[in-house]
């Protein structure tokens, strides 16, 4: 529940109360309601409720007491949609060859993308890649957006110093152990550990077999889903940028 933009409460539904005190006559209120968890459990599920407002003249204590009263009872619904309308987020392109000739791990970067309508938060959730797993900082993904995810700050910003897009830093400064550059693989899981996507490039074929190939002597440049988001399971999802384009 929200008042003229600022949170007031969180709770449960069925033992939701809230006591706002003194307000003014033309306080803007906002609450919302939702469904929690996931799965197909859910699907098709809907709760209807009465949202019911109460308020009264201030030098009354309640509104039996008398005095002017109002009294509001709002028909409301919540209902879940149909999972299969839920799409999971997808590895949308990756930089694991920077244009740097020294140890470039600090400079790799991959890009997420929403093929959603609705937003979606990244929390818990963690990318493997041939031997080493991170956690990804918690963020929101908009609605068609993206997010990409890198492996150090100073790294990324040599590369794309103009960049102000939506963007996360590995805490450890490399994705994985450093992503290879002849060949290696990128594991994305949800907080409960389910794979919500993978690729494979060059010589790792434990995802793609064949592989998404053309990856030698391409420093500086990435695999990208084409068109974006586009996911057939198949390294043909992915051609090589010799532009990358980090967030769009």
């Amino acid at each position: 529940m929200k008042k003229e933009g600022n949170k007031l409460k969180e709770d449960d539904l069925k033992k939701f109360s809230y006591d706002m005190g003194l307000f003014a006559a033309e306080t803007k209120l906002e609450f919302k309601a939702e469904l929690s968890g996931s799965g197909s459990g859910l699907e098709g599920k809907k709760c209807d409720f009465d949202l019911i407002f109460e308020g009264w003249q201030n030098n009354f204590s309640k509104l039996s007491d008398g005095g002017f009263w109002d009294r509001e009872v709002m028909a409301s619904k919540v209902k879940f949609e149909s999972v299969s309308e839920i799409k999971n987020v997808v590895i949308n392109e990756v930089e694991y060859d920077s244009k740097q000739s020294d140890t470039d791990s600090i400079y790799e970067w991959f890009e997420i993308y929403n093929p959603n309508n609705h937003s979606v938060t990244l929390k818990n959730w963690t990318i493997t890649d041939n031997s080493a797993t991170d956690v990804i900082p918690e963020i929101t993904i908009p609605g068609k957006g993206f997010a990409v995810v890198a492996a150090k700050e100073s790294g990324f910003k040599t590369n794309y110093s103009s960049f102000s897009g939506n963007i996360v830093y590995i805490s450890d400064n490399a994705i994985g152990n450093g992503l290879a550059n002849d060949g290696d693989r990128l594991i994305l899981k949800n907080e409960k550990g389910e794979v919500a996507d993978a690729m494979s490039y060059g010589s790792d074929k434990t995802i793609f077999d064949p592989s998404c190939s053309g990856v030698t002597s391409n420093a500086g440049h990435s695999l990208a889903r084409n068109p974006t988001g586009y996911d057939s399971d198949k390294a043909s999802d992915f051609i090589k940028l010799t532009t990358p384009t980090p967030g769009y």
